[in-house]
């Protein structure tokens, strides 16, 4: 503590098997050692909030980016006694990452779909719960308010294309495969490729 009563650094008096793991840092190395010197930060990580958890008494759970150690962790912090605070941690970096990838890629999607005038839908076989996207709202020239289904997409497509929208829907689903088709939708008077 500084003169003021503020946490300054913390020392750790124990891990275990998993902290060597996640970490690579030894139990020989950790035990005893000033946080700010164990992981080379000044101040030592986290302390404002293991501060505030050792005066309230109330846990708390958090993720973060620690920068020295490239890595994204979950860490759930308890007070098991007073003036002390212990860690569970979980290395979560490959989740962020996979994540990061998935978000980089939707907007990808985004991006190329609005460019190519296409609108998406999506089916979940198991569910049936029905997916659109901005864009087929808007390629179908309906209110974003309609719920999605099957048959109110099916409703769009010109009369003499649907069977053959909907065979190929069907054929797509046992075989496992996508379906790329070209076809007329109609709504309100109009009709569009």
């Amino acid at each position: 503590h500084d003169n003021f009563g503020k946490a300054v650094d913390y020392i750790v008096t124990d891990v275990n098997p998993a902290f060597e793991l996640i970490l690579g840092i030894k139990k020989e190395t950790a035990l005893g050692k000033k946080a700010s010197e164990l992981y080379g930060t000044n101040p030592p990580p986290y302390i404002d909030i293991y501060e505030k958890v050792v005066t309230s008494g109330k846990p708390v759970l958090f993720d973060t980016y620690f920068e020295p150690l490239k890595k994204y962790f979950n860490i759930s912090v308890f007070s098991p006694a007073k003036g002390k605070f212990a860690t569970v941690f979980e290395d979560i970096t490959e989740r962020k990452l996979a994540e990061e990838t998935i978000r980089t890629n939707e907007e990808r999607l985004r991006l190329t779909t609005e460019a190519a005038e296409i609108g998406l839908w999506e089916r979940n076989l198991i569910t049936e719960e029905i997916k659109w996207d901005y864009k087929l709202y808007e390629l179908l020239g309906i209110d974003k308010s309609e719920k999605p289904s099957i048959s109110r997409y099916l409703s769009y497509v010109h009369e003499d294309d649907r069977n053959r929208i909907k065979n190929n829907i069907e054929a797509a689903i046992q075989k496992k495969q996508d379906y790329i088709a070209e076809y007329r939708v109609t709504h309100n008077g109009n009709t569009r490729w």
